[in-house]
């Protein structure tokens, strides 16, 4: 455990020098927010539940947001190959899996901490009102920034450079943010991409987000959904798990 913690804290030594993208990839939700919600208000003017504008975008822009930063976390393993210290650290007396967690620890608790910004900010100056249960919120933002470090490791494990780690990063949060009606509504998109939305992390976040914002539930209530995404996180945590290789080398272009 001292081993874990002394890694922590020199990876946040480290990252705390490398806070612009988490900074920019905070702000950003809120300007767009602030530019289409008149579009939101439009969209979902005949909703039946009587969603609000705020409703929908707020979470929506949070969960592609975070989503983003799947890539700035990945970054803090091709940063170590590139200054070629990896390697000198698994000559440490650690296990593989003590590292790799070390290396997460940071990039989840930045995750967590713009998620809970951005609804703040929309609590703030959007009139976002949570109906539901604020501990069912917090629970839902937290099993949602793990699942954004499982894509990470999955990214990681399976791209070489860290161009293609951008790529396929990028690329995927807005598949992802499509797909699974946070940039829209899923009954918004096409007919024929509706049925695949489930099969999305980022769907089952957003119907439990909706079902403690839009609907009111309580911790209980938001179960359902959430042990979908908490079983998604935890099978792409298990892939990544074993598809990446500690003793592979990456390169950082």
């Amino acid at each position: 455990m001292s081993a874990l913690v002394a890694m922590v804290r020199h990876e946040w030594r480290v990252q705390r020098r490398e806070l612009a993208p988490v900074a920019m990839l905070t702000i950003m939700p809120v300007v767009l927010i602030t530019v289409l919600l008149p579009t939101y208000e439009n969209a979902l003017a005949q909703d039946a539940r009587g969603v609000g504008a705020a409703e929908h975008a707020v979470p929506g822009f949070a969960v592609m947001f975070a989503l983003f930063l799947a890539a700035h976390a990945g970054m803090t393993f091709f940063r170590d190959h590139a200054w070629h210290t990896w390697m000198r650290l698994r000559t440490l007396p650690v296990p593989a899996s003590t590292l790799v967690t070390a290396k997460l620890v940071v990039p989840f608790l930045l995750v967590l901490f713009q998620l809970v910004a951005v609804f703040a900010v929309g609590a703030a100056l959007f009139d976002l009102r949570v109906r539901g249960s604020l501990a069912g919120l917090v629970l839902v933002l937290t099993v949602f920034a793990a699942c954004v470090l499982a894509l990470s490791v999955l990214a990681v494990a399976v791209c070489r450079t860290v161009v293609h780690l951008a790529a396929v990063t990028n690329v995927g949060t807005l598949v992802l943010s499509g797909l699974g009606g946070a940039l829209v509504p899923v009954v918004l998109l096409p007919g024929w991409l509706q049925p695949l939305a489930p099969l999305t992390p980022s769907y089952w976040a957003m119907r439990s987000l909706q079902t403690v914002v839009s609907d009111g539930a309580g911790l209980t209530g938001v179960l359902p959904p959430l042990g979908v995404l908490g079983a998604m996180t935890a099978g792409v945590a298990a892939v990544g798990a074993v598809l990446l290789r500690p003793d592979r080398p990456k390169e950082a272009w």
